[in-house]
């Protein structure tokens, strides 16, 4: 064999070895999912909101949440599940479920409570963790898949649950995470120590039981750090941006995190509901200098994904139903309330106003009604007789639930006054739209709640409302008249 033939066979048996060699390592990266060749750094920033309540402070998280709602900046709001949603009038609620609709916010769990995690045992943390899903859950129709532990500790149970709950986001501190005695970190032996090129970024992962979990730890780029280390002004704001730069360089990703109580007042010792300029510059210089050099994303969006479990936020469950009768036609309208006190309703139309009212008695306390309303009964747009458009495309190309790009606001008093209200559109499979969905706040006692907008199916006019009330207040005595004689 000529020596030229030699070498073509020596050259292609190299390839053939050098090409097994190369496979056998990309099998290796794809076992673990971190194929440093699909790796292209982030170089983006996460603001992320702690301690989202409807009380404490709530002037001062509406302005922050209003500011990056104008600016188009993503925000991922840790939110303390059970006390969100029980007083809307504070507009907390209603804020956040602006920017959740917005795409621009992550709604994430920051604890059922506000309770230490670390100090609960797995059946405490299973109970916990369950109650601020089915907390999240009604609020937003959807679970979230991120967890932003209180306090930022947790253990090692805590991963053993957020994988039972198909949860896939820990975000918390790098410290804790090294901290942690956990055994689920994935590990390829050398000295990474534990971290790997995923999403486009450098993060620990854990198996739980052939279920991962992204660790996307931050390095207190904290003002609620920085004030407590006396930092303030721009020694503050120097100190934030150079732990940025850091992690930046360290994972492809920094978080800057924020508290309501960082930028407002403060009168002795005592935190006031009003924004303190100077601290608040501190923020805004921040935001500057982050959207000048570096992209900004959210928990999510860094994960190529959403914040929610559910492909689509669902429909909240509505049980129970108001019979709404307009000429020969009946009219199932779906609606709940969140006060078992209550004991009648009724519901009826009214042409002239293009309006719908319920009357609702509540003997014991104040309570919320969520009402789903039929399109084809009652709706408020811009455009009446355009089709609705309830969809946005992701630059990913993913659809995402949102508002109808023709939709206006309803407008709903309760007893002749303006009340908040929350309100989404609801689509079937597919995107045949049928109906939106209110949540009205009402009051203790009997309250009549009109919702008006710009199409009410054809009924016979203000008569109708006069009916209802004589109808209702002849429930209302019957019903105690009876209470009265079984108390007897």
């Amino acid at each position: 064999m000529l020596l030229s033939s030699w070498l073509a066979v020596i050259a292609i048996f190299s390839m053939i070895v050098l090409a097994a060699g190369t496979f056998s390592q990309q099998t290796r990266n794809m076992q673990t999912a971190h194929a440093v060749e699909q790796y292209t750094p982030c170089n983006c920033v996460i603001f992320r909101f702690d301690d989202i309540t409807d009380a404490s402070l709530p002037n001062a998280k509406i302005t922050m949440m209003n500011d990056f709602i104008d600016r188009g900046i993503p925000l991922s709001l840790g939110v303390v599940a059970a006390h969100l949603g029980n007083y809307p009038s504070t507009g907390v609620y209603n804020k956040t479920i602006e920017g959740v609709n917005s795409g621009l916010f992550d709604v994430t769990i920051h604890g059922n409570s506000h309770d230490d995690y670390s100090m609960m045992n797995l059946t405490a943390q299973r109970s916990e963790l369950s109650a601020a899903e089915q907390h999240i859950e009604s609020l937003f129709g959807a679970k979230s898949r991120i967890f932003m532990p209180p306090y930022n500790r947790y253990n090692q149970d805590t991963l053993t649950v957020l994988a039972e709950q198909g949860m896939s986001v820990m975000a918390t501190t790098v410290t804790i995470d090294n901290n942690v005695t956990n055994k689920y970190f994935l590990t390829d032996g050398n000295a990474t120590k534990d971290e790997f090129y995923t999403h486009n970024s450098k993060l620990r992962i854990s198996d739980v039981n052939g279920k991962l979990i992204y660790h996307i730890g931050h390095n207190l780029a904290s003002f609620t750090a920085m004030h407590d280390a006396n930092k303030f002004g721009q020694a503050a704001e120097n100190e934030i941006e150079k732990r940025v730069q850091q992690s930046i360089a360290d994972r492809a990703y920094g978080v800057v995190v924020l508290h309501p109580y960082d930028f407002v007042n403060v009168v002795n010792g005592t935190n006031q509901d009003s924004i303190n300029a100077t601290r608040y510059q501190e923020l805004t210089d921040v935001i500057n200098w982050v959207v000048a050099r570096y992209p900004t994303t959210s928990y999510s969006k860094l994960m190529g994904t959403t914040w929610y479990l559910n492909q689509l936020p669902a429909k909240p469950l509505l049980n129970q139903t108001l019979k709404l009768v307009i000429a020969n036609e009946v009219f199932d309208i779906r609606y709940n309330t969140t006060n078992a006190s209550t004991k009648t309703q009724n519901i009826t139309a009214d042409t002239s106003s293009k309006s719908l009212s319920v009357m609702i008695y509540s003997p014991e306390s104040a309570g919320m009604l969520t009402i789903e309303l039929p399109r084809k009964v009652i709706d408020s747009r811009t455009e009446p007789h355009k089709t609705p458009d309830c969809w946005i495309t992701a630059s990913n190309g993913s659809r995402i639930y949102n508002y109808c790009d023709k939709d206006k606001e309803f407008l709903v008093t309760v007893n002749s006054d303006e009340t908040p209200f929350y309100s989404t559109t609801t689509v079937n499979i597919g995107s045949d739209v049928d109906s939106r969905i209110l949540r009205i706040e009402y009051p203790k006692g009997i309250s009549i709640v009109q919702i008006s907008g710009t199409y009410v199916v054809p009924e016979f006019g203000s008569l109708a409302v006069f009916t209802m009330i004589v109808t209702f207040a002849s429930a209302i005595i019957i019903a105690r008249m009876t209470g009265k004689r079984l108390a007897k």
